[in-house]
C-alpha cells in the first residue's frame, strides 16, 4: 500500500466527520507496516535463485554426460579402426606365409580364405561402428530428453513460484485491509 493509497483510504473514512474527528496515518502507523513485504519479496527471489541454479547445474550435468558420451564414441572409433588395420595386417601375413609355403597350387585356395578373413574384420568393424552409433544415438536422445524435462521443470517451479508469491501479496493486503477496518472500528468504539 503506498503512501498515496494510504491517505486516500483513510479520506474516504474521514468523509463525513468534523474536522477534529479526523483520522490522520498516525492513527494505523502499525497497520501500514509494510515490512513483511520485504520478506515476501525475498523468498520469491530466493526460490527463483535456486531454480536457476538447479537448471544450470542440472544442463551443465547433462552436456557433460554427453561430451562423455562422444568421446567414447570418437575413442571407441578410433580403437575399432586400430583393430580393422591390424586384423588386415595379420590376414595378409598368414595369406603370404601359406602361399610362401604352399606354392602355386594352394594358392587360390589360401587366397579365398584370406578374402573371407578380410570380410569378417569388416563385418566385425562394421557391427562394432552400429554399436557405437546406437550408443551414441542413446546419449542424444537421453540429453534431449533430459533437457526438455529440466526446461519444463524450470517452468513450472517458476510458475509456482509466482503464484505463491501473488498469493502471499495478496494474503499480506487482504490481512492489512482487515486490520484496518478492525482498528477503524476500535477506534470509532472509542468516540
Amino acid at each position: 500500500m503506498t503512501r498515496g493509497n494510504q491517505e486516500e483510504l483513510i479520506a474516504g473514512v474521514n468523509i463525513g466527520r468534523g474536522e477534529d474527528e479526523l483520522w490522520t496515518s498516525e492513527d494505523f502507523r502499525d497497520v501500514f507496516d509494510t515490512t513483511e513485504l520485504g520478506f515476501i519479496d525475498e523468498g520469491y527471489e530466493l526460490q527463483q535463485g535456486k531454480l536457476s541454479s538447479d537448471k544450470t547445474i542440472t544442463g551443465d550435468i547433462l552436456q557433460s554426460n554427453l561430451d562423455t558420451s562422444k568421446g567414447q564414441y570418437g575413442r571407441g572409433l578410433e580403437a575399432a579402426g586400430y583393430n580393422v588395420g591390424k586384423s588386415l595386417f595379420d590376414v595378409k601375413q598368414q595369406v603370404e606365409g601359406q602361399q610362401s609355403k604352399g606354392g602355386f597350387a594352394g594358392s587360390g585356395f589360401v587366397a579365398a580364405t584370406g578374402q573371407r578373413a578380410k570380410r569378417g574384420v569388416f563385418q566385425d568393424y562394421r557391427a562394432q561402428q552400429r554399436e557405437l552409433s546406437a550408443g551414441l544415438g542413446e546419449a542424444k536422445k537421453a540429453f534431449d530428453f533430459g533437457t526438455q524435462k529440466m526446461t519444463s521443470d524450470y517452468e513450472y517451479g517458476s510458475d509456482m513460484a509466482a503464484l505463491g508469491y501473488k498469493s502471499n501479496v495478496y494474503d499480506f493486503w487482504k490481512g492489512k485491509q482487515g486490520e484496518f477496518y478492525d482498528r477503524l472500528s476500535w477506534l470509532e468504539g472509542q468516540d
